[in-house]
C-alpha cells in the first residue's frame, strides 16, 4: 500500500513537468526575459517546462531535476524527496533570487497539506487496500 502511494505522489510529480505537464498545482510564471536572454536564447518558457528538452548546469554538473526525485519505502513509511539543490527553491520559490516558486509536487504553498486531488487520489487508493 506504501509503495502505491508514494508512487502515485510521484507520478502526479513527474506528469507537471514538459510542454504537456498536467496536475500542476499552481501556474508557472514565465521566466524573466534577462534570465532567459541570457540562458536561454531568449526563451521565456519557464524552466520546469524545458527541463524535459534540455539540462541545466549547476556547479558545472548536468542534472534535470526531472531526474532527481528519490524514494524510500519501508514496512513502516514511505517518502519522496528530491535532490537537485535547486530542487527547493523551485518548489517554493527564492525571493532573494526574485525566482517565483514554479510547484511539482501535489502539495500547497508551504508544502502542510496535499492538494485536494492527491487527497482524492491517495483516498481512493486507501479505500481500495482496506475496502471489506
Amino acid at each position: 500500500m506504501l509503495f502505491q502511494c508514494i508512487g502515485d505522489i510521484y507520478d502526479q510529480a513527474l506528469l507537471t513537468f514538459g510542454a504537456n505537464g498536467q496536475d500542476r498545482p499552481a501556474d508557472w510564471a514565465e521566466l524573466k526575459q534577462e534570465y532567459a536572454d541570457e540562458y536561454h536564447g531568449g526563451d521565456t518558457t519557464p524552466t520546469l517546462i524545458l527541463d524535459e528538452q534540455e539540462h541545466s548546469q549547476i556547479n558545472g554538473t548536468t542534472k534535470r531535476l526531472v531526474d532527481s526525485f528519490k524514494t524510500r519505502i519501508t514496512s513502516n513509511y514511505a517518502s519522496i524527496t528530491n535532490t537537485a539543490p535547486y530542487a527547493d527553491q523551485h518548489q517554493f520559490g527564492a525571493a532573494y533570487k526574485g525566482l517565483p516558486a514554479r510547484p511539482y509536487y501535489p502539495v500547497n504553498s508551504d508544502g502542510t497539506k496535499l492538494t485536494p486531488e492527491a487527497e482524492a487520489r491517495l483516498a481512493k487508493i486507501l479505500d481500495d487496500w482496506f475496502r471489506f
